[in-house]
């Protein structure tokens, strides 16, 4: 059986990595892509997504979102990602890049939410900034009670932040909009944090593995990691490669992904001081409270490293 899936990104490396796996992927039903300004402006994202989907000759329409965050300048991680948001990638792609639709992507998301009532599986996934989303909640407040389920890659769930000491750079470049999510009613929100990631790299002789495989797709997944998997192994001397989108969309697609989770009430610092876009999480709930997400503590690596390795071709 197929899974409904909306993915809403700002389209960075990992975004990448996270769409081609969803793409090959013969049970996700890929409905729309939503695009929003994070990794790289909107316009990149754009074009990045788009070129996406017309590498893999698929007929999905894409959004255009926001290009600002709900309040401020908007924040981008190009020195990462590249100028591009594909590690330079994106001047490799023969096929032009399919065209947004005319539609903005919070109009598109309550519009879709509203045709008809979702399966019970279908999975909004966020892995990006949560500007889109929050727009949605406010175009029409009734847009969360119809995802039956959330999947948002984001947040530092024990302080430990890779933008400041205490927040994840999807939830800091718009805690505004991240306060509104998290409190908007969605029934089932699923959190992969920062800190799962860094607990769990890919290990670089299984990354080496991965761009050694001499398939399109393999080789299209090397050019868009290389710079950024070179970055983390000698400028941070990352363990291995972070790709927490890529855990996200495994995690959006299956439950046998997770080992460990955890409920629990999250709330997103969004003052301006030094605990800006923090997520704080009450894990002992009071008697007549409830959680409002779960969070992913653990996940079966092995697992997602078959999957891509299949994606991939190998």
């Amino acid at each position: 059986m197929s899974i409904p899936m909306i993915v809403d990104t700002d389209a960075g490396v990992d975004d990448a990595v996270a769409l081609m796996m969803l793409l090959r992927d013969a049970t996700v039903d890929l409905k729309a892509v939503t695009t929003v300004s994070g990794n790289v402006p909107v316009h990149k994202v754009n074009r990045n997504v788009g070129l996406l989907v017309s590498y893999f000759e698929r007929d999905i329409p894409v959004f255009g979102g926001s290009a600002l965050p709900l309040w401020g300048p908007s924040m981008d991680s190009e020195d990462l990602m590249g100028e591009d948001g594909l590690g330079g990638a994106s001047v490799l792609f023969e096929r032009p890049a399919s065209v947004p639709e005319a539609e903005s992507a919070a109009a598109a998301l309550v519009r879709l939410s509203r045709e008809k009532a979702p399966a019970a599986g279908s999975t909004l996934l966020a892995i990006g900034p949560l500007t889109n989303l929050a727009l949605a909640v406010r175009l029409d407040p009734g847009f969360a009670a119809r995802v039956p389920h959330l999947v948002v890659m984001g947040g530092a769930v024990h302080g430990i932040g890779n933008m400041t000491a205490a927040a994840e750079f999807n939830i800091l470049a718009d805690p505004e909009a991240a306060r509104i999510v998290f409190s908007a009613g969605f029934p089932r929100v699923t959190v992969f944090p920062w800190e799962t990631c860094i607990k769990t790299p890919v290990p670089w002789k299984e990354y080496e593995r991965l761009t050694a495989l001499q398939t399109a797709d393999g080789r299209l997944f090397t050019s868009i990691t290389r710079s950024m998997a070179i970055l983390q192994k000698d400028q941070f001397h990352s363990p291995g490669f972070l790709v927490p989108d890529l855990y996200a969309a495994a995690l959006a697609v299956s439950d046998d992904y997770v080992t460990l989770a955890r409920p629990g009430f999250l709330e997103v610092d969004d003052a301006f001081g030094s605990g800006r876009g923090l997520t704080s999480v009450r894990w002992n709930l009071d008697q007549g409270s409830s959680a409002n997400v779960r969070v992913i503590e653990e996940f079966d690596l092995e697992k997602l490293l078959q999957a891509l390795t299949k994606a991939l071709g190998g």
